[in-house]
């Protein structure tokens, strides 16, 4: 089974001064290198590149790549035009309409316009992939004119907080609406309207990208002129670069990693909230966890506060709910989680189940100190309770996909 355990918490991102490599980026011979941002990164940069369909670690990529409609600000909980000018309700909520920026241009040339709107969120809807379902209230997408869009709706939703998601509502050139999944995974082409285009990829390893300069709202100088987004699993490889030099942006990095990045001077370290959530998925369907009560006993000897206390030294908060604190639809007023060895012991008698005979298998991304300190954690606490737990480190991808089998074990 997969297990992640509920923690939100805050996400350090280390940087140091971009470096200037010579890479495969076309520059004029005669101007200054290119500017390029090596991020190191602690798993794969992306599962799928196709925008309608992918549902996990590649927002990483694709949101560099890609644009919304709105885009959602966090800190002021409030929403911004992107590719949407301006948009507006019908007093009864189930029809909105949309009035679409001008003078767009896509990576390949085409045109940003109403119709490319239509046919992107229609190919995103149609294919049923990722994220899709979050366009479930849709009935219909008109075009009304040029650059206007309306979406009518079988009920009330708020399609301007929807169209802001960063999954299932990027806009897709409508020179690449018709292409296969194949073609976006090539990952030499793309059909977005962002700052950054894809330059090159290798599966499960890196993407490339290079800076796009017909890009709408133009650039500055000094900015970076590519990025590459590579995978290191080791937190002792990503701390090494960044201090090297040869990379300038990480995260996940361990607790004392984190001490000791911050007490360099050419490096910075920023902590900020995140909508990070670490849960824990039980595969319910099969025996002994299709037993509630064992369930039950599972979660209360699970360490929520000494984790957030001695593993993540207070960068993180118990979750309420699963939904972060930021984020629409977050209740402050749902219980938390709690630790309670004592209701584990009287939920564990109460299933009726021998812990002898449990037998738990728990994947975790590989390379987390995090995740295997927390698991080791709650190893030795199952241990009191009779329960052996086998915890396996996993890279992302082949975790991604044992999660999502009929059959994960």
């Amino acid at each position: 089974m997969c297990f992640w355990k509920k923690i939100e918490r805050c996400l350090p991102v280390i940087l140091c001064a971009a470096a200037v490599l010579s890479m495969a980026f076309a520059a004029n011979p005669a101007a200054a290198a290119p500017k390029i941002a090596i991020v190191a990164d602690y798993t794969e940069p992306y599962i799928d590149l196709d925008p309608s369909a992918e549902y996990s670690n590649g927002i990483r990529v694709l949101q560099n790549i890609y644009e919304t409609l709105t885009r959602y600000d966090a800190s002021t909980q409030k929403l911004e035009p992107l590719l949407a000018e301006s948009w507006s309700v019908s007093p009864d909520g189930k029809t909105w309409t949309f009035e679409i920026r001008r003078g767009v241009k896509f990576h390949d040339g085409a045109d940003l316009d109403a119709a490319a709107v239509k046919g992107s969120i229609e190919r995103t809807i149609n294919m049923k992939k990722g994220a899709a379902y979050i366009w479930d209230a849709v009935q219909k997408i008109e075009t009304t004119g040029d650059f206007t869009v309306v979406f009518t709706l079988d009920r009330a939703a708020p399609v301007d907080l929807i169209a802001s998601a960063a999954y299932a509502a990027f806009i897709i050139s409508p020179k690449a609406v018709d292409k296969g999944g194949d073609w976006f995974n090539e990952g030499t082409s793309d059909g977005g309207t962002g700052p950054y285009t894809l330059s090159g990829v290798q599966r499960g390893e890196q993407a490339i990208m290079k800076k796009f300069d017909g890009y709408w709202r133009g650039w500055s100088e000094g900015q970076i002129d590519g990025v590459i987004i590579k995978k290191y699993s080791e937190n002792s490889s990503r701390r090494l670069l960044i201090e090297k030099g040869e990379a300038q942006i990480t995260n996940m990095l361990s607790t004392s990693d984190l001490k000791a990045l911050k007490e360099n001077p050419s490096i910075t370290v920023y902590e900020a909230p995140s909508w990070r959530n670490i849960i824990g998925f039980w595969n319910t369907e099969k025996p002994p966890l299709d037993n509630a009560d064992l369930r039950r006993a599972l979660n209360y000897a699970y360490p929520y506060d000494e984790v957030i206390t001695n593993v993540l030294e207070g960068r993180g908060v118990v979750s309420k709910g699963i939904v972060p604190s930021g984020l629409w639809g977050h209740d402050d007023t749902l219980d938390q989680p709690v630790f309670d060895m004592e209701r584990a012991e009287e939920y564990l008698k109460k299933s009726g189940v021998d812990p002898s005979s449990v037998k738990l298998e728990a994947t975790i991304i590989s390379g987390s100190e995090v995740y295997r300190s927390a698991m080791q954690i709650y190893r030795a606490n199952l241990r009191k309770l009779g329960i052996e737990i086998n915890v396996r480190e996993m890279t992302w991808d082949s975790l991604w996909e044992k999660s999502k089998s009929e059959s994960p074990a």
